[in-house]
């Protein structure tokens, strides 16, 4: 836990700050703007606005992962700490924990405006945001770990939005809310699970950037 408090520490500076406005702003603004009687039969407003704050969480990941899993692989310390044994899974789930608690301190702010904006916020509402953005940066830095091209780093935005948008379309496909909220989690799961597998040793060690 030592390592993921100085990890969180080192993204926390003046850039942070400003990317914390930032969201605030790009946040708020659809609940000062959106039409309260919005409500569909599977979403209401309040659903719909937390998902977008999902695509937030997943942008506002990928720049301070800069400075963190991205900045280890292209300084080959990943591959100095699995020359000293620390296995490919620590080392993801060490990032993906400084990663998650970094960001969701960086939209802090926009959350808790929410809940105070929002009347139809609930606790289920809530639980589903911060459990799948967990997922989602469990996703983010096993993709960083599986790249061997480190060019390519800018592009995990992107395809773990289109991932997202995918689950989402897919959700609205469904009707019953319980399976609803289940197949999200099943596929970023499965997708989890084959990026982790396909991610070797070698496969890091032969990076390049």
């Amino acid at each position: 836990m030592n390592i993921v408090k100085l990890n969180v520490k080192k993204v926390i500076n003046s850039n942070f700050i400003f990317m914390t406005l930032i969201a605030l702003g790009f946040g708020i603004l659809p609940i000062l703007t959106a039409d309260n009687n919005a409500n569909s039969l599977l979403y209401t407003r309040t659903s719909v606005i937390l998902k977008g704050y999902v695509f937030l969480f997943i942008v506002f990941a990928n720049e301070l992962s800069k400075s963190l899993l991205q900045m280890e692989k292209i300084s080959k310390k990943v591959e100095w700490l699995l020359a000293n044994g620390v296995s490919v899974k620590k080392i993801i789930i060490i990032n993906s924990l400084t990663l998650y608690l970094a960001t969701t301190i960086l939209l802090l702010p926009l959350i808790v405006g929410a809940i105070i904006l929002l009347d139809d916020i609930n606790l289920l509402n809530i639980a589903d945001y911060y459990v799948y953005t967990f997922i989602c940066g469990i996703i983010i830095n096993t993709a960083f770990m599986y790249i061997k091209n480190m060019n390519r780093f800018r592009m995990v935005t992107f395809w773990v939005s289109l991932f997202y948008m995918v689950t989402f379309i897919l959700e609205i496909a469904m009707i019953e809310r319980l399976f609803i909220y289940g197949v999200k989690y099943i596929l970023a799961l499965v997708l989890i699970t084959l990026l982790y597998k396909a991610t070797t040793k070698e496969r890091i060690t032969s990076a390049y950037y």
